[in-house]
């Protein structure tokens, strides 16, 4: 769990010290995306029904560094070169047979779809996600895809009613795992003013 961290840190890293500078345009999104240790202090919360087998913990720990190389490149807009990173994963998250990487990777190219403003595919897509992480009892992920989900399409064209449902349902995931000042919990909590405006 600390090394996978590890190495999501690292990838937003070379995101903000890129020669290009673009990561510096987008520097707080990237740094609100640092992952945050207490969950892998928090026996409830790691995903411990899904431990590392030891002969693919390289290529599953170094596929979550790519995982975070293309959310970097969402939250900065490079949309396409997102999708081409997800896209070169795929066959390598298939093999693996691991699944909170197979839903992350999921999550990252839904991510995208929001940023593009495609909601028609990208909130049933999340919702199907979130499903199938409760169901595996990954919680820490499902609280993550909720939040998502709320957060992009708080300014959508979806209805008031569904808005504030999936706001709810964020929020309750969120207060399941026992933070309270979990950094998600501001990206609801802003949300929620941006829903009663």
């Amino acid at each position: 769990c600390f090394e996978r961290q590890r190495r999501e840190a690292a990838a937003i890293a070379r995101q903000l010290t890129s020669l290009d500078g673009a990561g510096l345009d987008h520097e707080l999104e990237l740094l609100a995306q640092l992952p945050d240790a207490r969950v892998c202090e928090d026996p409830r919360l790691a995903e411990t029904s899904y431990p590392l087998p030891e002969a693919q913990r390289e290529q599953i720990l170094a596929s979550y560094e790519q995982i975070s190389d293309a959310r970097n490149l969402t939250t900065m807009g490079r949309f396409d070169e997102a999708d081409e990173l997800v896209a070169r994963l795929e066959p390598t998250g298939t093999a693996l047979h691991h699944l909170p990487l197979s839903l992350e990777l999921r999550l990252v190219a839904a991510e995208a779809l929001l940023g593009r403003h495609r909601f028609s595919v990208a909130v049933p897509r999340l919702e199907a996600m979130i499903r199938e992480s409760e169901v595996a009892g990954l919680d820490e992920l499902s609280a993550t895809m909720r939040t998502t989900l709320a957060r992009g399409t708080i300014f959508a064209g979806v209805r008031i009613e569904q808005k504030a449902g999936m706001l709810g349902e964020a929020e309750t995931a969120l207060a399941r795992l026992g933070r309270p000042d979990d950094r998600r919990g501001e990206i609801l909590a802003f949300a929620r003013s941006a829903l009663q405006e």
